[in-house]
């Protein structure tokens, strides 16, 4: 009827996929009858039926059609993201036949089944569009999101990707939105190493930052400690790659301030000797050679385990390198000389 037919155009703005979803609605609702070898419309269901205006409106009838189990599961789908597997729904809703529901929500065309999976032994979906995921998750009342949240997270650290890498900013994210955010924090800092190890500097920063950030607010009252001055490193290492040495000096400067706080030696000489290449990196040589001579006084006070071993180690060899470019020639021999001596006997992992 050209009536539907200026409805649809009107509303839909040229938006083809308000169009496509608005007649799936129209035939679940039996407006557009389809049994027959051509469509037709029943007229007097179509006078008795709200159009919704926007896109979001049509998604919202269609997620109300849906039955309990339909519902329920695309709700916790929703919950994992939008790409999701069929074991991750299942831990959150035991008891229903998921592959089943699954299998009816793919044939109205809400979800489609990736051909592959990224973690074995599951069958992996995905929202047909990343609107219709976000109408479903803002559904979901607020106390199940975070419940279904921290139980996606545990889920996710007991598997792996086909490929072998641990899903670990995703476990993050579902840890911090689960309200568990020290765990938020150390998976924000594994995904950050795990970043700057793929040479992949930018994500790296503002990973490791993440972590940083969650930790020390829902940690406030505690000292920082020997995994939290790791990943002050890693974000300097990071700042290092980008080039950003300024930066790197000011990191490596509140790692100094933290390690003092916990009174290590080990870490402080890791943070002095941070400082002391970020100062060399930026042109700064004087205030490098300072950094670096009192790395390396810290460092032979730092004990002799094999961490310790190589903190000085690597203390030496940067000291070395600002002492060879100032022309002092000899002491840089005598440096390094120390440096090969205390390296002794290390294992493959050798200096960092």
């Amino acid at each position: 009827p050209s009536e539907l037919r200026d409805r649809i155009v009107d509303n839909g703005s040229g938006n083809p996929l308000y169009i496509e979803e608005l007649v799936k609605m129209l035939i679940e609702q039996r407006v557009i009858l389809t049994e027959e070898s051509y469509w037709s419309v029943d007229e007097k269901r179509l006078d008795e039926t709200v159009i919704p205006a926007t896109l979001t409106g049509v998604i919202q009838s269609r997620l109300d059609r849906l039955s309990p189990p339909e519902k329920g599961v695309l709700q916790r789908a929703s919950v994992i993201g939008h790409e999701f597997w069929d074991a991750a729904v299942d831990r959150l809703e035991p008891g229903v036949n998921v592959q089943t529901v699954l299998e009816s929500l793919r044939s109205k065309e809400l979800l489609y089944q990736k051909q592959n999976s990224a973690i074995s032994d599951t069958k992996e979906f995905v929202f047909k569009y990343a609107l219709l995921r976000d109408v479903t998750y803002e559904t979901v009342l607020i106390s199940d999101r975070k419940k279904w949240h921290g139980l996606i997270a545990d889920w996710l650290v007991t598997v792996k990707s086909e490929s072998g890498n641990e899903f670990s900013q995703a476990i993050a994210e579902h840890f911090q939105m689960g309200g568990k955010i020290s765990e938020a924090a150390k998976w924000f800092a594994v995904a950050g190493k795990q970043a700057q190890l793929s040479h992949s500097p930018d994500p790296a920063v503002r990973l490791i930052r993440k972590a940083l950030g969650l930790w020390l607010e829902n940690e406030r009252d505690s000292e920082e400690s020997a995994d939290t001055l790791e990943w002050r490193e890693v974000l300097v290492r990071a700042l290092w790659s980008r080039g950003d040495f300024a930066a790197a000096a000011e990191e490596s400067e509140k790692m100094y301030s933290a390690a003092l706080d916990i009174g290590d030696l080990c870490w402080q000489t890791r943070a002095l000797t941070e400082i002391s290449v970020s100062m060399f990196e930026s042109g700064k040589t004087s205030k490098a050679l300072e950094a670096g001579k009192k790395a390396v006084e810290v460092g032979r006070k730092s004990g002799t385990t094999d961490t310790a071993r190589m903190a000085l180690s690597n203390a030496l060899f940067r000291y070395g390198r600002t002492v060879y470019t100032l022309g002092e020639f000899e002491k840089a021999e005598k440096i390094a000389k120390e440096a090969v001596e205390v390296s002794k006997d290390f294992d493959e992992v050798g200096l960092k």
